[in-house]
């Protein structure tokens, strides 16, 4: 009976873990700011770049991140809920060469940001400079 109980438990445990999976996906793409499409549902979870650091040139969100040769601009994305800016990398850099820093932009065209008199950014900046 425990055997059935458990098993029985375990399958509610990777239906609870699938819905949470699915909740934290859409969770992550809404606010896209760089497509107007809705995003593909294959977006990997990430999280918010680390950034060396950031501002706003001529309608784009221009951003120094740590690279190691493989980081491009297509592995960012801006996410947004109000004011509050996250740049999102969704991949990461796993080639080999020595850390250095790239700067990247990404586009502040959206209206819904060009209402907002002042922008927030939500990323964690680093204190040195160092690679």
């Amino acid at each position: 009976m425990s055997d059935c109980y458990s098993y029985q438990r375990t399958k509610a445990h990777r239906r609870i873990i699938l819905a949470l999976g699915m909740t934290l996906s859409m969770a992550a793409t809404s606010g896209y700011a760089e497509d107007t499409e809705t995003p593909q549902t294959g977006v990997p979870l990430s999280r918010p770049a680390v950034l060396q650091s950031v501002s706003i040139q001529l309608d784009q969100l221009v951003f120094s991140v740590k690279s190691t040769g493989c980081t491009r601009r297509d592995d960012f994305r801006l996410f947004w809920e109000g004011p509050d800016l996250t740049v999102v990398r969704l991949k990461p850099d796993l080639c080999r060469k020595k850390a250095h820093w790239a700067t990247f932009s990404l586009p502040l065209t959206d209206p819904e940001l060009q209402e907002w008199e002042s922008l927030y950014i939500n990323n964690p900046l680093v204190i040195h400079s160092g690679p």
